[in-house]
């Protein structure tokens, strides 16, 4: 278990790199976990996109759901309300958009929804992948999350939690 120290003197750079180095690993610790399908964990990876307005995980889509048209799932998920989602994924969804935006609203229905048809391990991972998938606001909130223009929209996680985006392959025309 990570534990920061808090520091004594006025000198902070210590903390802040620590603290970056826990939200790395929370991050690919989440990005590990297996229990969802891969479209669910794809759809929820995309709502935060949407309410967090992130360009960089807009423009992308996770190898496991690949098989899916992006701008599809895109569109689904602006108005997944609206959508022919299932049932179980539009819980995943609200449960998304109640912990990033209203989390005091997690109300006893949503509860009752999301535990007669999640298991725990998969609630679990539903929330730490919203936590993981919302860490970088501040970059967005900055202007700071560019689009990489020399890779490919999809990206996979390795076996350490970490996001790989493959090199694009570009058409010479031959």
């Amino acid at each position: 278990m990570s534990r920061i120290t808090l520091p004594n003197s006025g000198d902070h750079s210590d903390y802040g790199r620590e603290l970056a180095g826990i939200m790395r690993e929370l991050h690919a610790m989440s990005l590990r976990l297996n229990r969802l399908d891969p479209l669910t964990t794809e759809l929820v990876r995309m709502r935060c996109a949407e309410w967090h307005n992130c360009r960089r995980c807009k423009d992308a889509i996770w190898e496991g759901a690949a098989d899916h048209d992006r701008d599809s799932l895109v569109a689904v998920v602006q108005d997944y309300e609206a959508s022919d989602l299932d049932e179980r994924r539009k819980l995943a969804l609200r449960l998304a958009d109640a912990f990033m935006t209203r989390p005091h609203e997690i109300g006893v229905d949503l509860r009752r929804d999301l535990h007669e048809t999640f298991s725990v391990e998969e609630l679990v991972e539903i929330v730490l992948d919203i936590v993981a998938w919302t860490q970088h606001k501040p970059a967005i909130a900055l202007d700071l999350d560019e689009v990489p223009t020399s890779l490919s929209r999809i990206f996979r996680i390795d076996e350490d939690g970490d996001i790989v985006r493959q090199a694009a392959t570009l058409s010479t025309g031959e």
